[in-house]
């Protein structure tokens, strides 16, 4: 890691952030929300936050609804009704 910041650094001419940036092994590291698999032909994964944070968001959607009472049926005098039972012209 100190020959990579030192080349990014010194030649590049560019900064490097020691918190933010790690060594580690790609299926242990995320990137733009997304991780790899350990297997011998890697494959893509979406990362674990990632998951949670859409499964956090859905899950308050769809609690958001509960409670509520259903939508009442069409009544009988509704011009959808009215409008169903008419003969086409064709």
């Amino acid at each position: 890691m100190a020959s990579l910041t030192r080349f990014l650094a010194e030649r590049l001419k560019l900064m490097v952030n020691g918190a933010k940036s790690a060594v580690d092994r790609p299926w242990k590291r995320a990137f733009l929300a997304y991780t790899m698999t350990a297997h011998k032909a890697p494959r893509l994964l979406i990362a674990a936050p990632s998951v949670k944070r859409l499964r956090d968001r859905l899950k308050g959607a769809f609690r958001a609804g509960r409670g509520r009472a259903p939508l009442p049926p069409p009544s009988k005098t509704s011009p959808r009704s009215y409008a169903a039972g008419l003969p086409t012209s064709g």
